[in-house]
């Protein structure tokens, strides 16, 4: 938690506990209340704060017991380590985890912590163990989309100054690495939308999952790579070929993800130069 900002709603915009939590996004009202009453009662700090003053010390200040965060006495923690090993089975999912732990309730005076907390608390654990996380890949699963980075042009040649940027859409099967590309001079939702409708036209079915990156054009909002939101109308588009219930938004991130999207990404291939038969330009003149 961000005690400095937290003092600052609290005694300059005058915003109520539970404002602030909603302000925050990664604290609870009680949290808020509950440092706000040590922070007043507390005779060695008072607001405004001098300017040396940090997080840090604040914490070490109102919280007592040495090394321990003000999450972790109000919030019950769990094994990280068991989460890990866990995500290795077939299906199992973050989220379901966390469900499963908040079931639980409250336990020795110590509230199950959020979603958000949970998987925040979690990857500053692997980050801090460096791990890594083999993807299990099943043929005909999941399409993963994706544009590639390095744009192509164009050129009109009765008129050599005239250019058009292209844009390259990447459709891939992530088993298999087999995919669709195709180049666009609009990137709008309704091109977006043909684009995908082409790339299932040229594989010949609908994957249970489809998974975009995270591209404007598709994710409306996207601010924690925990709850995204969809463009409502790719979700429609989704739902409308069955599969809403499983569409999902992942950020590529590992070297396996990557090396679908990368090497069009560093301009080292584009599709016409490799000859692949999926690729095609959609030009309007």
């Amino acid at each position: 938690m961000d005690y400095k900002r937290v003092l600052r709603l609290h005694f300059v915009n005058h915003l109520s506990g539970r404002e602030i939590a909603e302000s925050c996004g990664d604290c609870s009202k009680t949290t808020v209340n509950e440092f706000l009453k040590r922070f007043r009662e507390n005779p060695e700090l008072s607001y405004p704060l001098p300017a040396d003053v940090t997080n840090e010390y604040i914490e070490s200040i109102l919280y007592k017991k040495p090394g321990v965060s003000a999450d972790q006495l109000l919030y019950r923690d769990f094994n990280k380590e068991a989460v890990y090993k866990a995500l290795a089975r077939k299906g199992e999912t973050l989220k379901h985890l966390w469900q499963k732990y908040n079931a639980i309730g409250v336990v020795d005076g110590k509230k199950p912590m959020s979603y958000r907390q949970y998987c925040r608390r979690y990857s500053e654990w692997a980050d801090s163990k460096q791990l890594t996380f083999h993807i299990q890949r099943y043929p005909g699963v999941n399409l993963e989309l994706d544009y590639a980075g390095k744009q192509l042009y164009l050129h009109n040649r009765r008129n050599p100054d005239e250019t058009t940027k292209v844009t390259i859409f990447i459709a891939a099967l992530t088993y298999s690495d087999y995919f669709y590309a195709e180049g666009m001079t609009e990137c709008d939702i309704r091109n977006w939308i043909r684009v995908n409708n082409n790339a299932l036209a040229y594989f010949g079915g609908v994957t249970p999952t489809i998974t975009p990156d995270n591209c404007k054009v598709a994710v409306a909002r996207n601010k924690d790579w925990i709850s995204p939101v969809l463009n409502k109308d790719f979700q429609a588009w989704a739902e409308h070929n069955n599969t809403v219930s499983r569409l999902h938004v992942v950020h590529l991130s590992s070297a396996r993800d990557n090396q679908l999207f990368k090497p069009y990404q560093n301009g080292s291939k584009t599709p016409e130069n490799q000859g692949f038969p999926g690729f095609s330009y959609t030009h309007r003149v």
